[in-house]
């Protein structure tokens, strides 16, 4: 069922017509009819008005179970990261857009959409074909406030700050990138460095491989852009002693 036959159903089933409805929302009868008509879907500020209306939540007001949006997310994921791998950059940003067309408060799914938009700005070189950069950065910006105003999912909202730094910076807002870093999360604060101390078994190890990586790689690229020799002495003994210890984790991997 898509939006605008929901919204017929409930209109109906409420006893409304369309002019009432688009008294309430202040737009004009035909808009409504559109949506009803599937020959156009409600902007995403208007998906708040109409639950308000009538009294039910977004995901219902979607047509969706939880569930099901759920499994519908991560095969659209899936999708996108073949997309991203394949370096499609262009036809990312029409999947991740189609995909919030038709789940417009559905935040990770929103979340997708930002990175889309912010790959395409900053990842490469040439911008997708009939996009302008500078419009890009804009509208993951805007993506990435609206999700850290109105969502609560701490992933969402964590993945949403990694691509609004860019974003800001991008746009030379360094204030407001210095902002968003001040109040995240501590490193030690972390899913990945929490869950080794009660995980268990596969999820222990997958947990530790995936740390490991994300340790590693940064440290890597650290380096490169920092200076040892200038490190007061104490703190070069302790990182010495560090990457003695990354060396006979590196042989053991090769082993």
């Amino acid at each position: 069922m898509t939006i605008g036959e929901k919204i017929k159903d409930l209109r109906i089933a409420q006893n409304v017509t369309q002019e009432r409805l688009a008294r309430a929302l202040r737009i004009s009868p035909q808009a409504v009819s559109k949506w009803e008509n599937d020959t156009g879907n409600p902007d995403v500020t208007m998906i708040a008005p109409l639950c308000c209306f009538f009294g039910v939540t977004a995901d219902e007001l979607c047509g969706v179970e939880n569930a099901r949006l759920d499994e519908i997310f991560r095969e659209n994921e899936e999708k996108g990261r073949a997309l991203y791998d394949a370096g499609k950059i262009g036809e990312l940003l029409a999947f991740w857009r189609d995909a919030a067309a038709r789940y417009p408060r559905h935040w990770p799914t929103l979340s997708r959409l930002m990175f889309a938009c912010s790959a395409a700005a900053h990842t490469y070189e040439e911008v997708p074909d009939g996009e302008d950069r500078d419009a890009l950065t804009g509208e993951a910006i805007r993506l990435g406030e609206e999700i850290l105003a109105e969502c609560g999912d701490e992933e969402v909202r964590d993945f949403a700050v990694m691509n609004l730094i860019p974003a800001y910076l991008g746009r030379e807002q360094t204030e407001q990138a210095r902002s968003i870093v001040r109040h995240s999360h501590d490193i030690h604060a972390s899913r990945q460095f929490l869950l080794r101390y009660i995980a268990e078994g596969e999820e222990r190890e997958n947990n530790a491989r995936d740390l490991c990586m994300i340790c590693l790689t940064t440290a890597a690229d650290l380096m490169k852009e920092s200076d040892p020799s200038a490190w007061p002495l104490a703190f070069r003994k302790e990182a010495a002693a560090a990457a003695q210890k990354v060396g006979a984790l590196a042989a053991q991997i090769q082993a």
